[in-house]
């Protein structure tokens, strides 16, 4: 794989890896070594993945202990952030959309965030600079929980998407199938996969906000966004860029489904 080959040769500039301690007291270890076992079994994708995390931290922490027994300084094994290694911010589409981020687009319901987000989606897809814009060419998927069939076929001809047969614009609708939200498996196997295949993660636009959040929330607290977030930032970690269309509440022009601490402005109210 190219990624351990790249370790291969720049070995100097990765920390040793630290074995998993082969003690009889470590219970935890055993017990969440078990765990992970049969949410493999089972193909729980979601529960590997959080045993995975759960051993993860607790192999950093009998390391630390380990460190620490052998009058070695814990800072002295910090991780240690490097800006020399940090690539330079690029553009997905010219001072409007950074690679690797998180965008929200928001505005008065029927102010067609909808058909400016699938206008830029075409030119993303086609590599063609959108109002003196450039673009880097990537794949786009626009997953649509709100619009009806009918809508999404009139912008479609609207906007020429050349749809079903471009290939590198998907709009995954409601009506198709059931749609993935962030932290399904199935996105994030999605983007490692569009890494694979192109070396670029791809567009992901989620249309809409409010469609993301649990039955009953309103996003009006940070326990309702905070967890929504923490997915999305994971696709982006992975490799992807997201684009989140909302639109102000229906009650209050000027309030944003994300969240009602904020005035379109983003200023406090």
């Amino acid at each position: 794989m190219r990624w351990l080959e790249r370790i291969r040769r720049e070995r100097k500039k990765y920390q040793k890896v630290i074995r998993f301690l082969r003690t009889q007291q470590d219970d935890r270890g055993k017990e969440l070594i078990h765990a992970l076992t049969e949410a493999h079994a089972k193909g729980e994708h979601d529960s590997i993945q959080r045993h995975l995390t759960e051993l993860q931290r607790h192999v950093n922490s009998m390391a630390l202990v380990s460190h620490d027994s052998g009058n070695q300084s814990i800072w002295d094994t910090l991780p240690r952030f490097d800006p020399s290694r940090v690539k330079k911010t690029k553009w997905l589409i010219s001072s409007f959309l950074a690679e690797r981020s998180i965008q929200l687009i928001f505005g008065e319901a029927g102010t067609f965030q909808t058909t400016l987000c699938l206008f830029c989606a075409k030119a993303v897809a086609s590599g063609e600079s959108i109002l003196g814009m450039k673009t880097r060419r990537r794949r786009v998927i626009y997953i649509d929980f709100e619009n009806p069939g009918s809508v999404i076929r009139n912008r479609c001809i609207d906007l020429g998407l050349n749809l079903p047969n471009n290939p590198n614009l998907v709009i995954w609708d409601r009506v198709s199938m059931d749609l993935p939200f962030p932290g399904s498996s199935q996105l994030e196997q999605l983007v490692r996969q569009c890494v694979s295949e192109t070396g670029h993660g791809p567009w992901i636009i989620f249309d809409s906000w409010s469609s993301m959040l649990r039955p009953g929330d309103g996003g009006e607290s940070t326990g309702q966004i905070a967890p929504v977030f923490a997915r999305i930032r994971k696709l982006v970690d992975l490799g992807a860029i997201v684009t989140i269309v909302d639109h102000s509440k229906k009650y209050a022009r000027r309030l944003l489904i994300v969240g009602s601490i904020l005035t379109a402005s983003g200023r406090k109210l």
